[in-house]
């Protein structure tokens, strides 16, 4: 591709950025009521401004490329003097671990994209990742094959395998349109490896494709980022199509608990995993019954579990089976294992329901809107609105607020920004995230969790220059592995660490955290 086709690309991107800063910059709308451009910096808040679409939403990613390129323009004013063009960029600072990658996959592209896709900035990554994407795209439809001035290697093996493993880098991304373009790019990899792999290839990408599996199931883990799940879904489908895994081996990866690592062994990932290969099921009907077996068997172990949500989703997948391989299998599969006696009559009340519904010729309605059919039933919450019966709602996937309004996205994406009890703006890096993980937030994931340390004995993350003053202080209270401390009131929540998410819903809805600024009245 030529050079001026790049320039383009970051040239539009740029000028797009510079469009939405101008237009919302809370630091030009204060020049007017304060003498100087220092005084209106101090006194600018980008997190109590309303950014109409400048906003990072979780679960909607839509606007926060704007909002997080806006802030960046901002930080770079601040430490440069001036607009970012007044001054030359400065070169990334590469660790040891970065070069060694980039060294790897220096024979296969070129030196400037690698230093796009290693930046520390995540726009500039961005940039990048949209001129491989475009590479990959001519290489796909026969426009042009490599090598290329980015793609410079001829050798079509070792550079597929290359471009898989970044790929895999940017599925571990934690900047949604990074990662969202890294499940973008692995399906365009899916395309370009059954086209024009070499067959000498083929064991090395089955490898790199484990390792994206185990990405994937990672990720899968956010079970109550809906859209994030939907891609995943579908791009586990593309593989199945693509005849890279078959419907059995995706089976087994989704029903895996053994030798995955501990992060991967919570209940938000057996959430995530029950909720994908139920639709996946809906996807490869025709594929189940050679693997039903295992499915049940591991639903049946799913029934066991202490949390409410993994049962749930267990005993909707057990429906699910039932409804697509029929009753004789299933009822007999589950009379050999021998599940627990309330269990299964719950099951045998749904499974009715399937027969009679095959009657009317409506049993797919049926399971779909299955409810919990493993606890009591859930009351509606306490903050529904009131209204017509018959008028559709949408639930907040975090506070559980019931409101027709939530169906218009700008509506539900406001309630999350600047609403939703469960959630909080982080002012450090303007993330809005869960309360629950806040403290996991500040250590990991924020732009400034170089500043924080784990303290020792209540597990909060505290700023460093602080911690040995802390340690003194009366906050400071010693949690065992069974409790947790809310890093909003510094209260310790008694928890079994199958119910953390109910602890975390009675304490900031149920009870109402006193500290809690987006508490409902």
């Amino acid at each position: 591709m030529p050079e001026q086709h790049y320039e383009d690309i970051a040239n539009n991107v740029n000028k797009y950025d510079e469009i939405q800063v101008g237009r919302n910059n809370p630091t030009n709308q204060m020049l007017s009521e304060y003498p100087d451009e220092e005084t209106a910096n101090k006194y600018a808040n980008p997190a109590a401004n309303n950014f109409e679409d400048d906003r990072p939403i979780p679960t909607v990613q839509k606007g926060i490329k704007d909002f997080e390129a806006h802030l960046e323009d901002q930080i770079a004013k601040e430490g440069m003097g001036g607009s970012p063009g007044d001054q030359p960029p400065q070169k990334d600072k590469f660790s040891k671990k970065q070069k060694v990658k980039m060294q790897a996959l220096n024979g296969e592209l070129s030196k400037e994209i690698l230093e796009q896709l290693f930046s520390s900035s995540w726009h500039t990554r961005e940039i990048g990742l949209e001129i491989l994407l475009q590479e990959i795209d001519d290489w796909n439809a026969g426009r042009r094959a490599p090598p290329s001035d980015v793609l410079v290697s001829g050798n079509k093996g070792a550079l597929l395998e290359s471009l898989w493993n970044v790929n895999n880098m940017f599925l571990e991304e934690r900047i949604s349109q990074l990662l969202n373009k890294g499940i973008m790019m692995l399906s365009k990899l899916i395309l370009l490896r059954m086209d024009h792999a070499p067959e000498g290839s083929q064991a090395a990408l089955s490898k790199l494709l484990d390792q994206s599996m185990m990405k994937i199931l990672e990720k899968l883990g956010d079970h109550k980022n809906e859209a994030l799940r939907e891609k995943l879904t579908q791009l586990v489908c593309d593989i199945i199509e693509a005849d890279m895994l078959s419907f059995g081996d995706i089976c087994e990866w989704l029903t895996k608990t053994k030798g995955l690592p501990r992060s991967l062994s919570g209940f938000k990932h057996l959430i995530g995993k029950l909720v994908a290969l139920k639709e996946i099921i809906c996807r490869f009907e025709s594929s189940l019954v050679g693997s039903f077996r295992g499915v049940l068997g591991h639903c049946c172990w799913c029934l066991e579990n202490s949390n409410s949500d993994v049962r749930s989703q267990a005993s909707q997948l057990i429906v699910e089976v039932y409804r697509v391989v029929g009753g004789q299998k299933v009822n007999q599969y589950l009379n050999q294992t021998k599940i627990r006696k309330n269990h299964y009559e719950n099951l045998k009340r749904e499974f009715a329901k399937i027969d009679n519904s095959s009657l009317a010729g409506s049993n797919s309605s049926s399971i779909r809107h299955s409810q919990d059919i493993t606890s009591p039933p859930v009351e509606k919450s306490k903050f529904a609105k009131k209204g017509k019966k018959s008028e559709p709602e949408k639930a907040c996937n975090f506070c559980k607020q019931s409101s027709p309004a939530f169906l218009n996205d700008n509506d539900y994406d406001m309630h999350l920004w600047q609403d939703c009890p469960m959630l909080i703006t982080c002012e450090l890096c303007t993330q809005v995230v869960e309360i629950a993980d806040f403290t996991e937030h500040l250590l990991e994931e924020c732009s400034n969790s170089h500043e924080f340390e784990e303290c020792p004995r209540c597990r909060l993350a505290i700023d460093k220059k602080e911690l040995q003053n802390h340690l003194k202080s009366r906050e400071c209270v010693a949690v065992g592995e069974d409790s947790v401390t809310c890093p909003l009131c510094l209260e310790v929540l008694d928890v079994d660490e199958e119910d953390l998410e109910k602890t975390w819903y009675e304490h900031l809805i149920l009870n109402g955290c006193p500290k809690n600024t987006r508490a409902l009245a």
